[in-house]
This record gives structure tokens, C-alpha cells and sequence, in this order.
């Protein structure tokens, strides 16, 4: 398969602007309850930048990435590697990471694996839960793993790619347009549960957004696209700054969406006018960000617990320091478990490589 050097660019860059929205998380004083220590207020304008738009734009993007695919695979091929490459990654993930996250947490605010499994009929039902509770950011691949099966039915309609062709007519206007689809499907599910939004965001980026030409508009507009988000931005800075930015009456409001959609849309545009093509930077974290994206929730909880609790540095500190060793740990893990085949199964990681 032809690699899309925009696709992987911003593909990356998001998973490392994951993990930074994390850290400002765990440190957030805007009252969303992942919070584990003191931080700094100001920084909290990080996560009102970055909640609103990475997670829809990783769907936009599978969505595109499925297309290209599903050029060169069968629908039962492409069916059997999203299972190797979501379902079994996400499984190891919620027993291996998940259950000592949830240790980890309670150590932190209090209670026990024991007291919690006490609450449950049996101890495998209750262990269950434990991994689902601490799944971190493994949701990710459990929720494209279900919307695949939603989507192939819906591929089947439309065999001959009239619909597909149809889509690739999509200009400017109809692209800000689908900010009214995002709204409408933003004030489905809550928070954490976005679903209809992330699906209707990979069928866009299967129909609409695998078309080059329409990468292309998004890249000759890109920095009105990127001056707009912005000033879109500010307005949400102004409107929410100081309350909750994980909760069902952010994510649902009209300035959030726009700006969400805004964002989105100037990332696509920034991608294929800046990195549409091979670097050292695409080569090194191709191979690497699925794992930064699967190990570093872990890491990063318990960098911030022995940080804050052993070393008493300033705040600002804190946060850089956290940051750096879940990254370095998360990579460390890479290149160990890389080498390991039956383990490099288990989290569907690339072989060691520049």
C-alpha cells in the first residue's frame, strides 16, 4: 500500500498531543476528576485545545486509512487484520496495563482491588471490570474495532463506489458544511461515549476525506483554516475557561464543535501542505506511536505519583518531568517488547527499526 506521508504525520503528531493533554489532565484544575496533583491553571487551556478535536480526528483519519486498505484487501482480509491489530492489542492492554492502572489509582485516592472485587458476585466478573475500568486509552481500539463492523454492512451498499465518487465532488462549502453533522452528533453520548460522532467522522474520512483532491483544497486553504480554529479557540478559551472540559455540556456546545471542526479540517489542510512527504521525524515515530499511544497512560500515572510525592519540585517541573519519563519509558517499552515476537503480537507493535 502507497504510504500517505500526511496521514502518518498527523496520525503522529496526535498521539504525542495525547499524551501532553494527559499530563495537563493529570494535573488539572478545572475539576475533571482524573486530576492527581496540584498544577497550574493556566496550562489547563491545553486540554480546552486539545478535547474538543484529537480523538474525532484519529476516527477521520482510520477512516481514510481504511479506504486505502480496503484497495488492496478483501473485506474478510481487512476484517481479519483489524482484529489482530485492534481486538487483541486492546485485550492485552486492559488485563496487562488496565488492572495495574487501577492499583495504581487507588493507591492514589484510596481503597483497593480487594475491597473493589468484594463488591462483585465473583471475582472473574469483578476482575473484568477492573480491566475495563482501567483501559486508559486502549477505548480507542476497542471503539474503531466496533465501528469496523458497522462500517463494512455500509461499505457493501455501496459496491461499485458510486457514493464514494459522488463524495470526492465535496468543495470548500460542502466541507465546513459537515460542521453540522459534528454538532448534531455531538449532542449523542457524553463525554466519553462519542460514538455516533466517531462514526459518522470515519465514514467521512472513508468517502470523503481519502480523496486527494480533497486533501488538496484543505491544503491550499490551510491557514485560514488554521487562523479561523484559532480565533474559534479563543471563544471557547473565553466561554468555558475554569470549568469541566470532559463533560456532555462542553462537548455539545456550538463554539466548542465549531472550533472542533475548524480544527480538524486545518489539521487535514496543515498535513498534506507541510508533511506530505518522508522525514526522519515520520520514519522514527511511525513505528513508535502505537506504542507511546498504548504504554504511556501507565507510565505517565505513575511518573506524576513518584514525581509529586518523592521530589517536591516547582509545578511547572512536574509537568515537564512526568512528561518525559512516560515518553522515554514508552519508548524504552517499545524497543524491549518489539523484539519479543509472541509479546509484539499482543500489542500489534512493528518490528524494531530506524
Amino acid at each position: 500500500m502507497t504510504r500517505r506521508f500526511d496521514v502518518d504525520h498527523l496520525r503522529c503528531a496526535i498521539v504525542l498531543m495525547v499524551m501532553v493533554h494527559h499530563v495537563v489532565c493529570l494535573f488539572n484544575c478545572a475539576g475533571v476528576p482524573m486530576n492527581l496533583a496540584p498544577g497550574i491553571p493556566a496550562l489547563d487551556a491545553i486540554a480546552y485545545f486539545c478535547y474538543p478535536w484529537l480523538m474525532p480526528c484519529m476516527f477521520l483519519l482510520a477512516g481514510r486509512s481504511a479506504r486505502y486498505a480496503l484497495e488492496e484487501q478483501s473485506a474478510r482480509q481487512f476484517l481479519a487484520r483489524r482484529v489482530r491489530r485492534l481486538l487483541v492489542p486492546f485485550f492485552a492492554g486492559a488485563v496487562l496495563l488496565g488492572l495495574p492502572l487501577v492499583q495504581l489509582t487507588f493507591a492514589v485516592k484510596g481503597g483497593s482491588v480487594g475491597e473493589m472485587l468484594a463488591y462483585f458476585p465473583s471475582p472473574l466478573i469483578g476482575l473484568f471490570f477492573l480491566c475495563m475500568m482501567g483501559m486508559g486509552p486502549q477505548w480507542f481500539l476497542l471503539a474503531l474495532f466496533f465501528i469496523t463492523l458497522l462500517f463494512l454492512p455500509l461499505r457493501a451498499l455501496d459496491r461499485r463506489d458510486r457514493f464514494w465518487a459522488f463524495c470526492g465532488k465535496a468543495g470548500m462549502p460542502a466541507l465546513l458544511a459537515l460542521w453540522a453533522g459534528y454538532w448534531a452528533f455531538s449532542q449523542i453520548g457524553n463525554a466519553v461515549d462519542r460514538y455516533p460522532l466517531y462514526l459518522l467522522l470515519f465514514l467521512a474520512g472513508y468517502w470523503i476525506f481519502s480523496y486527494e483532491d480533497v486533501a488538496a483544497r484543505l491544503a491550499r486553504a490551510h491557514l485560514p483554516l488554521l487562523g479561523l480554529a484559532l480565533g474559534l479557540y479563543l471563544w471557547v478559551l473565553a466561554r468555558w475557561y475554569g470549568r469541566s472540559f470532559a463533560g456532555p455540556p462542553f462537548v455539545s456546545d456550538l463554539p466548542v464543535t465549531l472550533f472542533g471542526w475548524a480544527m480538524t479540517l486545518a489539521a487535514v489542510g496543515c498535513a498534506k501542505a507541510w508533511g506530505d512527504r518522508e522525514t526522519a521525524f515520520s520514519r522514527f515515530w511511525r513505528r513508535r506511536s502505537f506504542a507511546l499511544y498504548q504504554f504511556h497512560y501507565l507510565l505517565l500515572t505513575a511518573a506524576v505519583c513518584a514525581v509529586t510525592r518523592l521530589l517536591h519540585l516547582p509545578a511547572a517541573v512536574n509537568y515537564l518531568l512526568s512528561l518525559a519519563l512516560a515518553a522515554a519509558g514508552s519508548l524504552g517499552l517499545y524497543e524491549l517488547l518489539s523484539r519479543v515476537p509472541g509479546v509484539r503480537s499482543l500489542f500489534a507493535l512493528p518490528p524494531p527499526g530506524p
